[in-house]
């Protein structure tokens, strides 16, 4: 049952065990009162700012996807990088190959004339 108390409604609530301390904890790092950090967690709760179970679990399924993403663009990286070492035999043979595939002027071309 809510009481009146300095114009505003008291509530009793229950926490867990360390729950107290924890908000205790963060409203010290906040540098609020126990009272306002919960009040400031409970209005960004029920004004929608704090994200729900399954837009948390969309955000951690996208990390999970731009992880692999990441490791398979580094993969092909290193390749290409062991490509442009094994055919350019200089530094500057390598920085021109790298300069052209920047620019999106990169062309294969075979020095090989086919055979008829």
């Amino acid at each position: 049952m809510a009481k009146q108390g300095r114009g505003s409604e008291q509530a009793m609530i229950r926490l867990p065990d360390g729950m107290r301390d924890a908000l205790k904890a963060q409203a010290e790092a906040n540098g609020r009162s126990m009272n306002s950090e919960i009040v400031a967690r409970l209005e960004e709760s029920l004004d929608g700012r704090t994200p729900s179970n399954d837009a948390l679990n969309t955000i951690r399924d996208l990390e999970g996807r731009l992880a692999i993403i990441t490791a398979i663009s580094n993969a092909r990286l290193e390749t290409i990088e062991a490509f442009i070492r094994a055919l350019a035999p200089t530094e500057k043979a390598r920085d021109e190959i790298w300069k052209s595939i920047r620019s999106g002027n990169f062309q294969i071309s075979s020095s090989r004339k086919e055979e008829e």
